[in-house]
């Protein structure tokens, strides 16, 4: 899909050593704009004087800020089941180190889109990129003695969480492209449509491609409601509505 976005769409993912974040602590994040090819990324292992207490290896306030940095960069977030752990847990263990939690952001909950929009056996990562994302983006997976020795600060079993981490990011950006025909109320991020009336638009709201085509119309009471399909990401929008004279 051409990525023509005026916005900046950034989708993440988190690690955490616990569920809830008053107990728990991140461990690495990643991060990626869907204008950019690469990913962004941190480990608690950042830190300068990590390992050399049992405390630093409990520090993410660095890694942490720096989540909440970008995050404010964003006009629009992506995360699976975002709006339930990964938000609420930045926006927890940012209070709780006594900084700012990230601006108010749109969260795009690929979770959430596929609950409500789809008829699926599950709705978890996994069972969603195996059916709709191509084969090798798919949700890779990590042992769970790799947790267990990340938490206690094994160099190498870090490095391989921070590989699942990235991939979880790619494949999360994947499943949302793929999802944006089903997505209501998408967050405008389209170029202000330019020489039409301010009554009507040819640009798709939620990639900002003008490469669309008149899809169907339907009638209300008092207007004509007419729609286009993007030939881009495949989204049916609203473009114009007339009011029908009596």
């Amino acid at each position: 899909m051409e990525l023509l976005s005026n916005g900046r769409i950034l989708t993440f993912d988190i690690e955490t050593t616990d569920f809830k974040a008053n107990f728990g602590y991140m461990l690495m994040w990643a991060a990626k704009f869907l204008d950019e090819d690469w990913v962004w990324y941190a480990t608690i292992a950042d830190n300068e004087d990590y390992g050399t207490t049992p405390l630093s290896m409990m520090d993410d306030k660095l890694i942490v800020t720096k989540l909440r940095d970008i995050v404010d960069e964003a006009d629009a977030v992506v995360a699976h089941y975002g709006s339930r752990f990964d938000l609420p847990f930045l926006n927890t263990r940012c209070l709780l180190h006594g900084i700012a939690p990230p601006s108010p952001v749109t969260v795009i909950d690929t979770w959430r889109i596929a609950r409500s929009q789809l008829a699926m056996t599950s709705n978890r990562l996994g069972t969603l990129t195996e059916s709709l994302n191509e084969k090798d983006n798919r949700k890779s997976s990590l042992p769970k003695e790799d947790w267990k020795l990340a938490i206690h600060g094994d160099e190498g079993a870090l490095a391989r969480m921070l590989d699942y981490n990235i991939d979880d990011v790619t494949s999360t950006e994947e499943l949302y492209i793929k999802l944006l025909p089903v997505i209501k109320n998408h967050p405008y991020v389209g170029p202000a449509p330019s020489n039409r009336p301010a009554t009507e638009t040819h640009t798709c709201p939620a990639c900002g491609s003008e490469h669309t085509h008149a899809h169907d119309s339907r009638r209300t009471k008092n207007f004509s409601v007419f729609r286009r399909r993007c030939m881009n990401c495949g989204t049916a929008f609203e473009s114009a509505r007339r009011k029908i004279k009596p």
